[in-house]
């Protein structure tokens, strides 16, 4: 894990966190986000600023509209 509060990492209350407590999960901790250690990152932030906004009838839509970008 990251440290993205997504994660569960923000609360003890929060949904991920009690799942992971409840599942006995072995958590990984890792380095935060870095363009440097994981380049996808700016790339998704890039298509989700562009998708944003948008609305699909289907799964296949969002696909395509992903590709597409």
């Amino acid at each position: 894990e990251d440290r993205d509060l997504s994660h569960g990492n923000c609360s003890k209350n929060n949904v991920c966190a009690r799942l992971k407590r409840d599942a006995d999960l072995l958590i990984l901790t890792h380095p935060v986000q870095s363009p440097d250690l994981n380049p996808i990152e700016p790339i998704w932030r890039i298509i989700k600023q562009r998708l944003r906004g948008r609305k699909w009838l289907t799964v296949a839509q969002f696909k395509a509209d992903i590709q597409a970008e």
